[in-house]
């Protein structure tokens, strides 16, 4: 994949670059030196083009996204503000868009072959596209404001649908096969779902309303819970999205601490990564987070208009 989109150099300000000034930045890492630095900050994606829209507006970029994939060797990323996919090309530097007057209210974007699955929470269905057209919509019918995708080795499609409380699983054509969960906050029930992930045959749950993740087995039955919510001094604030690397790490996005949460393969915290604000490295509320094939880590950050793009930090 365009060796690891390496390309996005063109789109992304390095944080190893010179200042304005001519002094080098300073390179991010969490944790913090003199700890062993888990997590590398490599910059922003957010580059203005040319309108895609065909319309009088001079400049197309990132005005509240959400949702954030790669495939092809071009990161595509859900627009709130647009309506829209944006379609970033690395190896060009070129943005172009797709899905306006079709899409309302975007959220999670998925790539399963030359599709493209979007999350429309306002429609209640999962809408998909084949080079930047409409194929087929599906879920209305089962749906109530869905957010998060995840699809298995079989093809089949896991959407959390927030406003009934629970995970709805699609075949590959789209047929609901079944789903799990139901309201409330004893184990293995959901309180607005706003995300889900698919790693060694266990489905990740971010169930947001109570401020936790849930793992069950991939015909919907609990396994576990981590991050439990309920009482003070609790990791969760308000979890969002989150993602799996190759090696089994866990990312979380949290979009009331403004960090996301970085779990090995064991579920054992081993840091948080970013905090309030504008600048370098800082969010102001995170939304879907996602791992490429290489370990790169794409964040969106809705309020400041861009994705957030970090790195492991191997050999430091």
């Amino acid at each position: 994949m365009f060796k690891s989109l390496y390309g996005l150099l063109i789109l992304i300000v390095l944080s190893g670059c010179t200042s304005h000034a001519g002094r080098p930045v300073a390179v991010l890492y969490w944790p913090s030196p003199p700890a062993v630095p888990v997590i590398k900050y490599e910059g922003v994606l957010g580059a203005t083009a040319p309108s895609a829209f065909g319309d009088d507006r001079p400049a197309l970029q990132l005005m509240k996204p959400y949702g954030v994939t790669v495939s092809g060797g071009r990161v595509f990323v859900t627009d709130l503000y647009y309506k829209s996919v944006l379609v970033f090309t690395p190896r060009n530097g070129s943005v172009a868009a797709f899905g306006r007057g079709e899409l309302r209210v975007p959220m999670s974007i998925l790539a399963a072959g030359r599709h493209l699955y979007v999350a429309d929470s306002f429609l209640n269905r999962v809408m998909v596209f084949r080079e930047g057209r409409l194929a087929k919509w599906f879920g209305s019918e089962v749906l109530r404001k869905p957010v998060g995708l995840a699809i298995d080795e079989k093809g089949r499609i896991y959407v959390s649908s927030a406003m009934s409380h629970r995970i709805e699983v699609f075949s590959a054509d789209g047929t609901h096969l079944f789903g799990f969960g139901k309201k409330g906050d004893g184990d293995g029930e959901l309180f607005l779902p706003t995300d889900v992930a698919l790693h060694g045959g266990r489905v990740y749950v971010v169930d947001t309303g109570n401020r936790r993740v849930q793992v069950f087995t991939p015909e919907g039955r609990f396994h576990h819970v981590f991050g439990r919510g309920k009482i003070a001094g609790d990791l969760f604030g308000r979890p969002k999205a989150v993602a799996i690397d190759r090696e089994g790490n866990i990312y979380v996005t949290d979009s009331l601490r403004n960090v996301f949460y970085v779990f090995d393969s064991r579920e054992r915290l081993v840091c948080s990564v970013g905090g309030r604000g504008t600048g370098r490295g800082r969010f102001q509320i995170p939304g879907g987070i996602y791992v490429d094939d290489s370990g790169r880590i794409y964040v969106s950050d809705q309020m400041n208009g861009r994705v957030l793009v970090f790195s492991r930090a191997r050999g430091h």
